[in-house]
């Protein structure tokens, strides 16, 4: 089941502000993602056919989009190849925006991740990108597990805001974020999604390995403008009516406008936002 939040801030409608406002990833969380990817292809006896990549809630494709185009200029250079790379999403709308893209090797379709209709044992990795703590639960986690092959990875991979470097941020997150994330919308800052790999039935059946984590420092630089819509770009802003939209807007202004640590910031019309990428996987336990 797709959440009513989703469902009404992920559309035609946003794909485009999403787009713009949502950074990329990062040349070095790529090359940490290939870097174990090959790690697990040296454990195969067919190690030199290419791999086969499913990720879920891909909507308008900014990761999809940073692995295909880094994966050729990576150094030092990946023999890693891709046989396939399938990209789904449940909003018709983000999932055309990607399409659009026409990215080499990828196929997109409409698709959730509980219910993907591959295969038992049919790829080698599943992604996340900003993607995993709307549907954090046994169904995916179960579904997951069915469709990876023995000795498979799921990786999930956030940028979240790093609020030490920038008191601003979190004046944002207090202000206009926090209020609208109430205890029954997902979200991915607070990190409740790890909880899903500790629930009774991952438990019992001890679908995968351990979580781990890796930390990568990443930043997006723009004007103004870029601030503007990466914030906008919420789901939880996103649904809600136009004036509710224009209201939140004023707020948001009146911060870039008067906090002092974006005294430079406005002086020169640079901005730059601090994450901290992570790259959290698991392995299929066999």
């Amino acid at each position: 089941m797709i959440h009513e939040k989703a469902l009404k801030g992920f559309t035609s409608t946003s794909a485009g502000s999403y787009d713009h406002g949502r950074p990329d990833y990062s040349t070095a969380c790529i090359e940490r993602m290939v870097s174990l990817m090959n790690e697990t292809i040296q454990r195969w006896d067919d190690s030199d056919r290419g791999v086969d990549i499913f990720e879920f809630g891909a909507g308008t494709g900014k990761f999809t989009e940073s692995f295909v185009q880094n994966l050729p200029n990576l150094t030092p250079p990946t023999s890693l190849s891709l046989r396939s790379y399938l990209a789904t999403d449940p909003s018709e709308g983000f999932l055309s925006v990607l399409q659009r893209k026409q990215l080499p090797n990828v196929v997109c379709r409409l698709g959730t991740a509980n219910a993907t209709g591959l295969p038992d044992d049919s790829v080698d990795f599943v992604i996340a990108a900003q993607a995993f703590h709307w549907t954090a639960n046994d169904a995916t986690l179960r579904e997951v597990h069915r469709i990876l092959r023995p000795r498979g990875v799921f990786l999930m991979v956030y940028n979240c805001y790093d609020y030490n470097e920038a008191p601003w941020l979190q004046q944002i997150d207090a202000e206009i974020l926090a209020p609208l994330y109430t205890a029954d919308v997902p979200r991915q800052q607070n990190g409740r999604w790890r909880l899903a790999f500790d629930s009774d039935e991952a438990r019992e059946h001890q679908w995968f390995t351990s979580l781990q984590e890796v930390y990568l420092p990443y930043e997006q630089r723009g004007p103004r403008s870029m601030v503007v819509q990466r914030i906008m770009s919420a789901s939880v802003i996103a649904e809600t009516p136009a004036d509710a939209q224009d209201a939140t807007l004023h707020v948001l202004d009146h911060l870039l406008d008067t906090h002092p640590s974006l005294e430079t910031a406005r002086a020169t019309g640079a901005y730059r936002i601090p994450y901290h990428t992570i790259v959290a996987f698991v392995r299929k336990n066999t």
